[in-house]
């Protein structure tokens, strides 16, 4: 178990020097909750701590690489306080706590500039909204294919939001700020939208993202959690529509994978 912690700490000090000096100048209190033995941790100051240094291009491989699942949360952060301001993710509580639970490290980037945007830094609210976006993708990229198979003909009792599908409530222009992230597109945060995030089907692991119409996202709210199919016909017939009608929604949503039994 400790060979395994301590490679964990070798990770974060190859990307963390505040941690290597932290580590130098007390190594029992920089390394206290780490299961490290005492020969463990001399080890890791016995070398020269230029040498954590040698590959100075190591964080930025990496940024480049947690660059590709958030380019719109990475550019609008980038646009309000400069490239170097995102290093900072490398000394936050939220990189080393991912590489301590062996975690996804884009889903700790996102959680970080979630917080960077609350706390008023980085773009605040348009950061805020593009994160939101971009966290539900990887999430979903990472989550099973959605099948391909035929629409059944008859609804199911039980329906749910399909697992392959996020529904966010976000401010107004969020979805279009999303698209051209360094454009000079607003958020309005006293106005609200629906956006769909939706895994698409294939091995590529390609995610759509669409601003949804009021009736449906709330259709589609309301079947978050499991629904009796009594109740979603419900919503749809409160919304002016009649029977035989309610039921060719649920089917066409069945059908484009929107819902699932």
């Amino acid at each position: 178990m400790t060979a395994l912690a301590l490679q964990r700490v070798v990770l974060r000090m190859h990307h963390d020097p505040a941690l290597v000096a932290a580590v130098y100048a007390d190594p029992e209190a920089a390394l206290s909750g780490e299961e490290l033995t005492a020969a463990e941790r001399a080890m890791l100051v016995a070398p020269d701590p230029r040498a954590w240094g040698t590959d100075p291009a190591r964080r930025d491989r990496v940024l480049e690489a947690l660059r590709k699942e958030l380019p719109a949360s990475c550019a609008v952060a980038e646009l309000a306080a400069g490239r170097q301001a995102l290093m900072r993710f490398f000394q936050s509580a939220d990189f080393h706590g991912c590489v301590r639970r062996r975690g996804v490290l884009v889903h700790a980037m996102a959680a970080w500039l979630d917080a960077e945007a609350r706390a008023g830094r980085m773009g605040r609210v348009r950061l805020a909204a593009v994160v939101a976006i971009e966290a539900a993708a990887a999430r979903l990229r990472r989550r099973g294919r959605p099948p391909l198979g035929p629409v059944p003909e008859r609804l199911p009792e039980v329906l749910r939001l399909a697992p392959w599908v996020e529904l966010l409530q976000l401010p107004a222009g969020s979805v279009a700020l999303f698209g051209a992230p360094t454009g000079p597109g607003r958020v309005e945060p006293r106005a609200a939208e629906w956006a769909l995030v939706e895994r698409l089907p294939g091995a590529e692991a390609e995610v759509a993202v669409g601003v949804l119409p009021g009736a449906l996202a709330a259709l589609l709210d309301a079947a978050r959690e499991r629904q009796d199919l009594a109740e979603l016909l419900a919503i749809i017939r409160r919304e002016g529509v009649e029977p035989p009608e309610d039921e060719e929604v649920l089917l066409g949503l069945l059908g484009d994978g929107l819902l699932a039994p």
